[in-house]
């Protein structure tokens, strides 16, 4: 007979771990026995925390590692401590004064708010469903209004985040291969020129709904004091908080951080959106040392978050009734829906562990929640073996949802 390949040898090892000699053991010695099976264990970060948020077991807790799309539980965390679970991104138009017998005059600005679901109908039915406000529902709501002309033209204002399109430590095709580029006014995802192509969408849905108006342009912000004459909006953040993780949309979260730097701090860039990050973290008490928060979704190679950090600070927000509730719902359920939706999908882990997936070349992570029991586990090596760090993950998952009692 064939022996198995040593790699085949130690997963077959690792899920041969029976429960019922796992239940025998205490919880850190069972933790500690999977990682010391697995063939990237010697790779690997784990932490679990009870409910008070102190540690039962931690395996290399403050090593920092890439952390991959995990990047993005601190994303998350501070869009809904910032923002609210209940706000709400705008896309507005405005003008200078307000209309007379259904004539605006002078030009009208269509103004970004960071909404990332901003689309065209034809867009939003296909790609974002429920979710999307779009240029007609914004026409419509205008023409509604008794307005049907403008004499000037539509200008795309996106000055409420700076112009840069991605992050430190992006490579150049991650977008829009990974990400289309950021920016406070976009529709339908745009690959280039987001905001032109915004306020072209807008004025297209005028023109239809019966509203003359010129044509689309870049320009500077409206006037002080501006009149607001339509406004549509996004879900609330906590639904895009569940884009951004449950389903790893990188683009959703970027936007999100640079919408929650603008709201904290007056700037919508990505260092103050980092800046932002760290006094959330400071505020639910994670100590930030060792860790490089450089992006809000995790595509940069430069970020470094700690397993000790990530389940603090999950452990955290789980004590905030206001947040905790939106931050599990923003998470994948094992066996069920969005990047784990393939993953534990028997079980005691399946649809009871809720948890945020994150994988690059180099890294392979999962942290959250089985219970009451907050975990992560990191796991970075060059080109780590991916169905290995599952494996691991996943049986340290499943381990803490058959003993949560225990947390």
């Amino acid at each position: 007979m064939r022996r198995p390949l040593p790699l085949l040898a130690s997963l077959l090892a690792l899920a041969a771990l029976a429960p019922a000699a796992q239940a025998a053991r205490p919880l850190p010695d069972a933790v500690r026995g999977i990682v010391a099976k697995s063939p990237v264990g010697d790779a690997a970060s784990v932490v679990v925390r009870d409910g008070d948020g102190d540690v039962i077991v931690g395996v290399r807790a403050e090593v920092p590692r890439l952390p991959a799309s995990n990047q993005k539980l601190v994303t998350i965390a501070t869009a809904l401590d910032v923002l609210g679970p209940d706000a709400r991104l705008a896309t507005t138009l405005v003008a200078a004064a307000e209309p007379v017998d259904g004539v605006v005059s002078g030009d009208v600005w269509l103004v970004g708010g960071g909404d990332p679901t901003f689309s065209t109908s034809a867009f939003a039915d296909a790609y974002w469903g429920i979710y999307a406000p779009t240029a007609n529902r914004l026409a419509a709501d205008l023409a509604a209004a008794g307005v049907t002309r403008v004499t000037g033209r539509i200008n795309a204002d996106a000055s409420r985040f700076d112009d840069v399109p991605g992050a430190p430590g992006w490579k150049p095709e991650f977008i829009p291969a990974q990400s289309p580029p950021i920016s406070a006014l976009t529709v339908d995802r745009a690959a280039s020129g987001p905001a032109l192509r915004a306020a072209r969408a807008v004025r297209r849905a005028l023109v239809r709904a019966g509203v003359r108006i010129g044509p689309a342009r870049i320009a500077p912000a409206p006037p002080p004091d501006p009149v607001e004459l339509a406004r549509v909006e996004s879900a609330p953040v906590g639904i895009l908080a569940e884009l951004a993780g449950r389903d790893s949309d990188n683009f959703v979260a970027e936007m999100l951080l640079k919408a929650a730097a603008a709201e904290a701090t007056g700037r919508g860039t990505t260092a103050a959106g980092v800046e932002t990050e760290r006094g959330v973290l400071a505020e639910l008490g994670v100590p930030d040392r060792g860790l490089a928060l450089v992006d809000g979704s995790g595509l940069s190679y430069d970020n470094r978050l700690t397993a000790a950090a990530l389940s603090l600070l999950l452990a955290r927000v789980d004590d905030d009734p206001a947040l905790g509730p939106a931050m599990r719902s923003a998470l994948a359920t094992a066996g069920v829906n969005g990047t784990l939706a393939g993953r534990m999908v028997r079980g005691p882990a399946a649809g009871f562990v809720r948890a945020k997936t994150g994988s690059l070349n180099d890294a392979s992570s999962l942290s959250g929640y089985a219970g009451e029991c907050a975990f992560s586990v990191l796991v970075q090596r060059t080109w780590v073996d991916r169905a290995a760090a599952h494996a691991l993950q996943d049986a340290i998952a499943q381990l803490l949802a058959r003993r949560s009692a225990e947390c």
